[in-house]
């Protein structure tokens, strides 16, 4: 009794393909009538009066309060702050600002500028070494505004 699954995909892979598969001509007079059908809602969509209760998902009652926006824009600043302050998305972009780390503009710049000093003299700071692996001399990185670091250096 365990066979009789295998002996069933045996069988049906063994079957021409033809006798499994709808024909040509049957395909075509299957989307021939598919076609025609669409084409009569198409029609009938197209010269049917405009309804509103006809476009899914649309409730004009939702939109009466919006409709007088456009009289007072100033309104819609002030909609949207108390919108805002309910909006769970919102609410987790604010608590993530607050708890971002602050760094000083006064660091940042001295981190660019020493950056910046090995970026205009890049052979300074790897001389001696070769692509074949050579020992090369070390020499120190310019000096940065923040306390004291250790890295390794492989020279």
């Amino acid at each position: 009794m365990k066979l009789a699954p295998l002996f069933a995909c045996l069988l049906a892979l063994a079957m021409p393909g033809s006798a499994m598969s709808q024909s040509t001509d049957a395909a075509r007079a299957d989307g021939k009538e598919t076609a025609r059908e669409l084409l009569e809602t198409a029609r009938s969509s197209a010269s049917a009066p405009v309804d509103a209760n006809r476009l899914p998902n649309f409730d004009p009652a939702g939109v009466q309060g919006l409709e007088t926006l456009a009289d007072d824009p100033d309104r819609i600043e002030s909609n949207s702050r108390s919108a805002a302050q309910v909006h769970e998305g919102y609410r987790a972009m604010e608590e993530s600002l607050a708890r971002r780390a602050r760094f000083d503009p006064s660091e940042i710049e001295a981190v660019i500028a020493r950056a910046g000093t090995i970026n205009d003299a890049p052979l300074d700071y790897t001389s001696g070494m070769a692509i074949g692996g050579s020992q090369g001399q070390c020499v120190e990185l310019p000096p940065g505004s923040a306390s004291a670091g250790t890295y390794i250096a492989t020279c």
